[in-house]
This record gives structure tokens, C-alpha cells and sequence, in this order.
């Protein structure tokens, strides 16, 4: 008679080890109590954060004309030429590929360096592709829009620019539950709600195609649809 196989009592603990973190990996971000933050504070110290070193970021640093309006945001605010739609109004581009909305809170100082009078916000979508949960999201935006406020900035608060569901699947509804809590926020604290996904999205495709080039971001077209939106916001007085 052969003698009974038994597993390895060194494979029943791996086996427990890798059950536990399965399931504190799962709570942890269930109750967001990961320190997320902590963590990024600790690289930016001692490690360095891939932001500084950025050619964009730098010019940011390098360059603060005073303006009557400032644009924040990730690329989708970027790659606008917002000097030339409006071209009669001081307006600075801050807006950077890839950021999220920890990026902005990292370098708010060189938004608030080129003293806005008015601050108009697009942010959420990267949040949303790195898998950030909505409640972070959410507050880190309210931090931002705080800051500015603090200020003495007048906030205009833009929709998160929805994805095509080609694209991002489900995550397009994410981003309109990001949005219905970004329009209730600005409802309660008499801010400013531009739905720019009005124009641009519909409700069974989101991103529509004709105004973008690979379902996240916008052709020219788009931009005109975007600017004619904020238009009376950005060239008031």
C-alpha cells in the first residue's frame, strides 16, 4: 500500500498567508483606510515625485503671468489652446497630462501663482481609470476647490468629461456618478455647474465619436462644443 499524500503543512500557511491579504486588501479599500496619502507624502520626500521633474511642470514654475482665468485639469484641458478661443481674455492653461486629482492638490501653488480672478475645473477621469475610489475622488476635489476659495478664487466647476463606453465600459458610469455628486456639491455651495457632457455624450454611448479621436480625447470639434459652453462664464467681467 502506497503511503497517503499530505500537502505541506509550509503550503497550507502560504495558502492561509495569501487568503488573509486577499481578504485585508479587499477591506482596506472597501473602508479606504489604506494609507494612500501617507504613502505619496513619504516618495515625494524622499524618493522624488515624477511631477517635479516634469518639462511642463517646470514651465509652470518658470513662467506665472497674471491672469484673469486659469484652466485645471489633466490633458483633455491641456491640449486646448485656450489663448487662441479666447483670445481677448488673460487666461493660463494649467492643465497637464495625466494628472489626477492628487497631482493638482501637489501643485496647486503654481495655479494660484498667476492670481485668477476665476478658476474653471475638469479633473476625475484618470482618478477614475487607475481605479480610485469615487469618495476619494470626491474629497480631494472638494480640498481643491477649498484652496481656491481660500484664495479669494471664484470657482466654475466643469463635468468630468465622460469616456465612450467603446473605450472604458463601465467606468463611463462612474464618471457620471462622480458628476451628479460634483452638481450637488456646487448646488449646496451656490457654485457655478457646467455640464459640458450635455453636448458631447449621449446616454447609450457616452464620448460620442464625431468629437473625439480615440474615445477619450477631443477633436476640434469638441473643443468648440466645450468653449461655446463655458464662453459666457469665461469672458464675463
Amino acid at each position: 500500500m502506497e503511503p497517503r499524500k499530505t500537502i505541506p503543512r509550509f503550503a497550507i500557511t502560504l495558502l492561509f498567508v495569501a487568503v488573509v491579504s486577499y481578504f485585508w486588501g479587499g477591506f482596506t479599500v472597501y473602508k479606504q483606510i489604506f494609507p494612500y496619502r501617507q504613502i505619496q507624502n513619504l516618495k515625494n520626500k524622499y524618493v522624488g515625485d515624477s511631477l517635479t521633474s516634469s518639462p511642463r511642470y517646470t514651465m509652470f514654475q518658470t513662467f506665472s503671468p497674471t491672469s484673469d482665468v486659469v484652466m485645471v485639469g489633466d490633458s483633455l484641458t491641456a491640449d486646448a489652446p485656450w489663448n487662441e478661443i479666447f483670445p481677448k481674455v488673460q487666461i493660463a492653461n494649467r492643465g497637464m497630462g495625466g494628472d489626477t486629482t492628487d497631482n493638482i492638490l501637489l501643485r496647486m501653488d503654481t495655479i494660484l501663482s498667476v492670481t485668477p480672478k476665476k478658476a474653471l475645473i475638469m479633473v476625475g477621469i484618470n482618478d477614475i481609470r487607475r481605479s480610485a475610489s469615487l469618495d476619494t475622488v470626491f474629497q480631494n476635489y472638494r480640498e481643491i476647490v477649498k484652496r481656491l476659495q481660500q484664495a479669494g478664487v471664484t470657482v466654475i466647476i466643469q463635468s468630468t468629461l465622460e469616456c465612450s463606453k467603446d473605450v472604458c465600459g463601465d467606468r463611463v458610469y462612474q464618471v457620471r456618478d462622480l458628476n451628479k455628486q460634483l452638481e450637488a456639491f456646487a448646488k449646496r455651495n451656490n457654485i457655478t455647474f457646467l455640464d459640458i457632457n450635455a453636448d458631447l455624450s449621449s446616454p447609450s454611448d457616452g464620448l460620442l465619436s464625431k468629437y473625439s479621436y480615440d474615445g477619450i480625447h477631443l477633436l476640434g470639434s469638441g473643443y468648440v462644443k466645450w468653449s461655446e459652453k463655458i464662453r459666457p462664464y469665461v469672458t464675463a467681467n
